[in-house]
């Protein structure tokens, strides 16, 4: 594992891999309230040019995409296939129900809401997580 200088850098990789641009992964790990949009941007990608931030970024990304077991791309790729075997066999339900997949993959369809109860407390601290733990939040998530 690269040795990073801070939990502050920590916490900004593990931002950027859950999915935020740089200047948010930015915002997000460190305390830049009072700063110009311009210096975050300006401090985000003096971060992401660091070595050590960048093989960080790498390996948490390796190992995200080694425990991944269904891509989706694959999963899009085999939605279209279904729709082309349904066109071919002239069944247009089924057609629908492809494209209703795809939709759905794509967030184009109507929210749906989901009401969660949480007991006890989550630790959401990442400094003090192994990177194991944050993998299974992660791919819990």
């Amino acid at each position: 594992m690269p040795s990073l200088k801070s939990a502050k850098q920590e916490s900004f990789c593990q931002a950027i891999c859950d999915g935020m641009n740089q200047s948010d992964a930015y915002r997000h790990a460190y305390n830049a309230a009072n700063m110009k949009p311009e210096t975050i941007n300006s401090k985000a990608y003096e971060l992401i040019r660091n070595g050590e931030v960048t093989a960080r970024i790498q390996e948490l990304r390796d190992q995200l995409e080694a425990k991944q077991l269904w891509t989706r791309e694959q999963s899009i790729k085999t939605a279209i296939e279904a729709i082309e075997m349904a066109k071919d066999k002239d069944k247009p339900n089924d057609m629908l129900k492809g494209v209703e997949v795809l939709n759905k993959m794509h967030g184009y369809d109507a929210p749906i809401k989901h009401d969660v109860e949480v007991s006890g407390t989550v630790d959401l601290d990442f400094k003090n997580m192994t990177d194991e733990k944050i993998l299974q939040l992660i791919v819990k998530g």
